[in-house]
């Protein structure tokens, strides 16, 4: 990573959640779990904080948050 990328990136905060428990038809996701740490993980390597809530329900993500 470069210096200047560094410099900006240095209080980077993302949230990474992902959801198997869809209430609504149709929006399924084979695998939440994995695209969720996939996701965590790339964001890691461009710098970011990564807080992770795999499977979150509404009340884990408000506490996550």
């Amino acid at each position: 990573m470069t210096a200047l990328k560094t410099k900006f990136m240095i209080n980077a905060l993302a949230l990474s959640i992902g959801v198997a428990n869809y209430t609504i038809k149709g929006f399924e996701l084979d695998n939440p779990f994995n695209d969720s740490e996939d996701v965590s993980n790339k964001l890691k390597t461009l710098g970011f904080n990564v807080i992770e809530c795999p499977d979150c329900d509404r009340v884990t993500m408000g506490d996550k948050i």
